[in-house]
């Protein structure tokens, strides 16, 4: 009796092959081909790509254009340096990868990560990075004692930068220069009210020659 054939449903079942990803540099450059004059099939035959998904990049082709100079550099800004900055920049670059497409999950993102060479620790997973600076204190705390004295401090709100200096008591010194001066101006039979009428009156006179400032007053 001849052997029978194995049914269809012994055989064993061919692997379906997980869809090629491609940069946004390559959609770039297939949406370019295309617009240069050739054919979708053509150009999704070349990149091993369905005409569909060829059709999908020239319908997209604003987005993918302006995310693809973005990645090469142009415009591109690095705002800041993490914990880990190789693996921030690697993440950017994938996360614009995948803005046409459905983004897949953190174990798919860093398993197509160290694929291509990028170098990521082993006790690092993708939620500990990006949790990874979120305990970071910006600011100290104040303790009670410093609330308080916040709260409770007296703050001078008033513009001393043109007020003049407070005035200082004159020395013994001092008082007898200045009586020195006076008695040389004035008589001896001259009150002090006398004096200070006169020193008044003499600032709102004008006077004819500087010599009238020091005249002898009787």
């Amino acid at each position: 009796m001849a052997p029978t054939a194995p049914s269809s449903s012994s055989a064993p079942s061919k692997r379906t092959k997980p869809p090629r990803r491609l940069t946004m540099e390559k959609k770039a450059a297939i949406i370019e081909q295309v617009q240069s004059g050739r054919s979708q099939r053509e150009v999704g035959r070349e990149f091993g790509i369905s005409k569909q998904t060829v059709w999908d990049f020239i319908k997209n082709k604003a987005k993918i254009l302006e995310v693809a100079a973005k990645s090469t550099g142009a415009g591109k800004k690095n705002a800041s340096q993490g914990v880990y900055p190789q693996l921030e920049e690697a993440l950017l670059v994938w996360l614009m990868d995948s803005v046409c497409d459905e983004l897949p999950s953190a174990d798919v993102a860093f398993d197509d990560l160290r694929t291509a060479g990028v170098s990521i620790p082993a006790g690092i997973t993708f939620e500990g990075f990006a949790d990874a600076d979120k305990d970071l204190e910006l600011c100290a705390e104040l303790t009670d004692d410093e609330i308080i004295h916040q709260v409770t401090e007296d703050f001078d709100d008033s513009d001393t930068e043109n007020e003049e200096p407070a005035p200082t008591q004159p020395t013994s010194s001092e008082l007898m220069r200045a009586l020195m001066t006076l008695s040389s101006v004035y008589s001896d039979n001259m009150t002090l009210t006398e004096i200070e009428a006169d020193m008044i009156a003499g600032k709102r006179t004008v006077q004819k020659k500087i010599s009238n400032f020091f005249a002898t007053k009787c």
